[in-house]
């Protein structure tokens, strides 16, 4: 009898321990991720319902013709051994140059994207890529991934970019080409060698998944698309104009002057566009500090917003305090670091803004969380649901899919995070079930939004145009 009831006993405590693991699992309480997801889900379906007359969104300039392919096959099947000792390159010109550019970006698991000066070699890379089975084939450039993003996120746009009407055929149904596809027109071709968190080549590990662009353009170089860019624009009445792709003239192969030419031609027609129109810029990997600078001085005193990731970020910050561009930033950096440069960043550039235009919005995106930084009382709105709508962008791009597969995802961001670095700071506990942190400081609202990270990746390159595009559509 006694044998009995103790059975019994161990029977019911079993059982209890077993319906509390299922309501807990159901709930996502054993799970921070799966909770996080559903805070995130749930934050998105706070957007307002769009006006029925849809946005209207200009974006310049570029497009070309992605070729994603695997760095680790790719460079086997080149017999591209890891180099005794990573080195940076400006320009690339030979295999060498590759490995060592390679390596350098990939034991740090940062983005970068480079010109190659030698076109036959280039070429040798791209017929490469071309015949292996893994390698995938899509239109590219920050332009027409934003257009398309936008486009999806019910904008009607106008895209500056020239290019055949085979590439014009990815583009959706709305987008408004302001140089016409031909069949003759030449598309530029960019390389991405993609690989994973924890890939090795020799001596080297990835800490994360990312990409190394290589190009040799020409027609994104000399920005053929501007003029009739410009002279469309005038006509679309957009309610947003966005300028992406500058990087292409990083390290200009030809005389400098048409370079500064195109620059100033841009700075022309941001100052012409009445005031109701709002002006975003998309940073991208540049690291030729003139260059930088021309931007910073010329192009950003007239914008309202600009969207960078971590490694942009540390450029700007680095060049408007002086300091040395850098050519690799920390590629998982503390919401502290990220905020207290973002601060630094909208002083120096508002010090830079002559009256016409007051920046009013920061957008910084990384591995690990969104951050976005907007103006009190201005015309950006709904931060919190923007940030959310930022995150589940980025795992529903790099992963592939619209449905978010919680088998497919993790959390880099920790617990809680602290606002600064500075000494007292206020540390932020991340709420699982509301996870968009927001706050207020003096005329500026701040919201984090943690990031759910793809663990199956199908594609980095461009993740972070569809990132951009799709927190500010969601503010317009």
């Amino acid at each position: 009898m006694e044998y009995k009831q103790l059975s019994a006993t161990k029977f019911l405590t079993i059982l209890a321990a077993v319906v509390l693991v299922y309501y807990y699992r159901e709930n996502g309480e054993d799970d921070p991720a799966r909770s996080v997801l559903t805070g995130l889900l749930r934050a998105e379906k706070r957007l307002p319902t769009k006006d029925s007359v849809q946005k209207k969104v200009a974006i310049g300039f570029g497009s070309c013709m992605d070729i994603f392919t695997r760095a680790m096959p790719f460079v086997d099947e080149m017999g591209i051994n890891p180099p005794e000792t990573p080195l940076h390159h400006d320009v690339l010109d030979s295999n060498k140059g590759l490995a060592e550019i390679l390596a350098y970006f990939f034991e740090y698991g940062a983005a970068a994207e480079r010109y190659v000066s030698d076109r036959d070699l280039f070429n040798s890379w791209t017929d490469a890529a071309k015949q292996m089975d893994i390698s995938r084939f899509l239109l590219g450039g920050n332009a027409p991934a934003m257009a398309n993003r936008f486009a999806i996120e019910g904008c009607s746009v106008l895209l500056g970019s020239k290019m055949s009407t085979e590439a014009a055929k990815h583009l959706h149904t709305s987008i408004k080409l302001a140089s016409n596809a031909t069949s003759d027109q030449v598309d530029d071709i960019h390389l991405i060698f993609e690989y994973d968190k924890g890939e090795k080549w020799g001596k080297y590990e990835s800490p994360r998944g990312n990409r190394l662009i290589v190009h040799s353009d020409y027609s994104n170089l000399m920005m053929e698309s501007l003029s009739d860019f410009i002279a469309e624009v005038v006509t679309f009445k957009p309610n947003l104009v966005v300028v992406s792709g500058l990087q292409m003239m990083d390290n200009f192969p030809f005389d400098q002057n048409i370079r500064s030419n195109k620059i100033n031609e841009i700075k022309n027609l941001l100052i012409s566009l009445p005031k109701s129109t709002l002006i975003h810029f998309e940073m991208a990997s540049i690291v030729e500090e003139k260059f930088l600078k021309e931007i910073v001085n010329e192009l950003l005193p007239n914008v309202d917003s600009v969207g960078m990731n971590e490694q942009e970020l540390a450029n700007l910050v680095g060049l408007v305090t002086g300091k040395s561009v850098t050519h690799v930033a920390n590629a998982n950096p503390r919401v502290a670091t990220a905020l207290d440069d973002m601060r630094q960043l909208l002083s120096s550039l508002l010090e830079l803004q002559n009256g016409s235009r007051q920046l009013s919005r920061l957008h910084v995106h990384t591995l690990a969380y969104q951050a976005i930084m907007t103006q009190e009382n201005s015309r950006w709105k709904y931060s919190e649901m923007a940030a959310a709508k930022a995150a589940l962008t980025a795992n529903r791009y790099v992963c592939g899919s619209v449905e978010i597969d919680p088998n497919k995802m993790r959390l880099v961001l920790d617990q809680s995070f602290s606002v600064s670095l500075a000494t007292g700071s206020e540390r932020i506990a991340v709420n699982q079930k509301d996870p968009v942190s927001c706050w207020n400081e003096k005329d500026y609202n701040l919201c984090v939004a943690p990031n759910l990270v793809c663990t199956h990746i199908l594609q980095t390159g461009g993740a972070g145009d569809n990132i951009s595009a799709a927190g500010i559509a969601s503010q317009l």
